[in-house]
């Protein structure tokens, strides 16, 4: 069992120090970007309605002069998806000598620090379901990420019918460096364009064809970004601690222990709901 003591929690032990340096993850990146269901009490299921699509062949086209014509009735098909919510969690054990003796706030951050953990694996989670049945991919595993994947990547979702707006959550190699987009966007030739100006200025663009860009450490290094819609994934979650979020903060104390318990919880599930409106963005990586 891991105990958060003087022998492991020796950042600012004894010592006047200053700010605390906290490494985060980048995390919760997705829970905005598909189609979510806040489960209630009483409830610890979450449904999904997914619309079965109705073809252009089914409209009856009424002949001249036979627009009275009685028209066949046409199955409006729906198929329920149910994501079960389920429990996420992790825990830290500070001891009281250990929060004493540090100059910074050990307890207070050591919260935030497994709330990040929690909000990395939602993303994680994510990513996973949706990446292992993802059902198109664009791209090859040769060349770096240019804006011909991306554009490619739209056509085969507009070919689907699946609406917009878009979002691509990528892996950092696919943004920056020598495979990543950031080559393009700065090359010679675009450069003094505005796209490419704001890649230069800041380092990041948030947009490109029409497409919102994140990106985010828990794709592994060897894996691809996904384009997708937002109703290419479902999540369901629970409030438990009525935050507006999945994550939950719990503290409990062992007094014989000398230390305090402190639990970080997510309560939420993902599972696909359309495999045509998401696409993989293969491209070389390293």
């Amino acid at each position: 069992m891991g105990i958060t003591d003087t022998d492991v929690a020796t950042g600012g032990l004894g010592y006047a120090i200053a700010d605390a340096i906290i490494q985060f993850n980048k995390a919760n990146v997705f829970f905005n970007l598909v189609s979510t269901k806040l489960v209630s009490s009483g409830a610890i299921y979450g449904r999904f309605p997914v619309y079965t699509k109705v073809a252009a062949s089914s409209v009856t086209a009424n002949a001249a002069g036979a627009e009275g014509a009685d028209t066949s009735a046409t199955d409006i098909t729906t198929t329920p998806v149910d994501i079960e919510v389920l429990r996420y969690s992790i825990r830290a054990d500070v001891t009281d000598l250990a929060s004493d003796g540090n100059a910074d706030n050990l307890f207070g951050n050591s919260g935030l620090v497994l709330g990040n953990a929690v909000a990395a694996k939602f993303d994680r989670t994510v990513y996973a379901d949706m990446s292992a049945s993802i059902a198109s991919t664009v791209g090859t595993g040769s060349v770096g990420l240019t804006l011909d994947v991306i554009y490619d990547g739209i056509q085969t979702l507009k070919n689907e019918g699946v609406a917009g707006p878009y979002s691509a959550v990528l892996n950092p190699r696919q943004i920056w460096g020598t495979n990543g987009i950031s080559s393009e966007l700065i090359s010679s030739g675009n450069a003094v364009n505005p796209v490419g100006s704001e890649m230069i200025t800041n380092g990041y663009v948030s947009n490109l064809a029409g497409v919102n860009i994140y990106y985010t450490d828990q794709i592994g290094a060897a894996d691809y970004g996904v384009l997708f819609g937002k109703d290419a994934q479902g999540v369901a979650y629970k409030d438990m601690a009525g935050n507006g979020t999945f994550i939950s903060g719990e503290q409990s104390r062992n007094a014989e222990g000398a230390l305090t318990k402190i639990v970080a919880n997510g309560y939420f599930s993902t599972d696909q709901l359309n495999a045509s409106s998401s696409v993989m963005l293969i491209t070389k990586l390293a």
